[in-house]
């Protein structure tokens, strides 16, 4: 794999201590040259409260090579206990116009059946 890195930017508190990280890629050589643009993040922030957060994402931009969604995910940590996950597949045609690609990309995945599945046992991942 062969990557070049675009942009690295990091953040520190008062101290001195790293509490963040941006980079960005522009990938050359990647799974058959389909990936554009790659991004990570993460940032950890003291509250005034007293407790921190932690947020990290990743988001995958593909070129037109393939048909697939780009992909967004987020993980937000607010506690040892607490974890959010958001995943975002966003859509390369406009749905509404094209009803074979909700069907091709989203409802043949089962991703929902899961969730529900996970919201049903789980009290604290309902909506």
């Amino acid at each position: 794999m062969s990557e070049g890195i675009l942009n690295l930017i990091g953040d520190s508190d008062r101290k001195g201590k790293k509490s963040g990280a941006f980079t960005r890629y522009l990938c050359f050589e990647i799974i058959g040259k389909k990936i554009d643009f790659f991004l990570e993040a993460w940032f950890h922030r003291t509250l005034t409260t007293g407790g921190a957060i932690d947020i990290t994402a990743l988001i995958v931009f593909l070129n037109g090579a393939t048909d697939a969604p780009h992909f967004v995910m987020d993980l937000i940590q607010a506690s040892p206990s607490s974890l959010i996950i958001l995943l975002d597949l966003l859509p390369r045609r406009d749905l509404p116009l094209h009803p074979g690609y909700i069907d091709a990309y989203y409802a043949a995945t089962g991703v929902d059946a899961h969730r529900r599945d996970v919201a049903e046992r789980v009290l604290q991942a309902r909506p």
